[in-house]
């Protein structure tokens, strides 16, 4: 089942079920939206060969934008955007291995791009795809629970 199947699937549950689904899953019924439609844009951008650095124009709730502030997770709105935010949406969706698995191709991925275009545009690179400068730490906290 992919992911725009499991959100179809999850749209017709009523709201005792979906309540039910997300307490099973570990996330707030106020965010689970705003992650199956950012990851449903990620899977269909990937499917038909579009970049994803600056065409993902899904947000993360207002909801889950509050806590990982409150909790000093992401420090700014920014942080919640573009390429960054899915693997923010990854991490509470994943389980840890399968995260770090993803997390580890991401770094991979990153730095082949860096050494390509030249370690001198680290820094426009990273903004583009909206990750912060600790990325690396922030992705590394145990914040599942929130």
């Amino acid at each position: 089942m992919n992911i725009n199947m499991l959100s179809e699937y999850y749209s017709y549950l009523n709201n005792k079920s979906k309540r039910l689904f997300c307490k099973k899953m570990k996330i707030d019924y106020l965010d689970i939206n705003s992650i199956f439609t950012m990851l449903v844009e990620v899977r269909n951008l990937c499917a038909h060969n579009s970049p994803l650095y600056n065409n993902i124009e899904s947000n993360l709730s207002n909801n889950m934008t509050k806590k990982l502030m409150t909790n000093h997770i992401l420090t700014t709105e920014d942080d919640m955007k573009g390429l960054f935010s899915v693997l923010i949406c990854f991490k509470f969706v994943l389980k840890n291995e399968t995260f770090r698995e993803i997390y580890k191709k991401v770094k991979k991925e990153l730095r082949h791009l860096i050494r390509k275009i030249g370690l001198n545009y680290k820094n426009e690179i990273m903004n583009a795809l909206n990750f912060p400068k600790n990325f690396h730490l922030i992705l590394k906290r145990n914040w599942k629970e929130l």
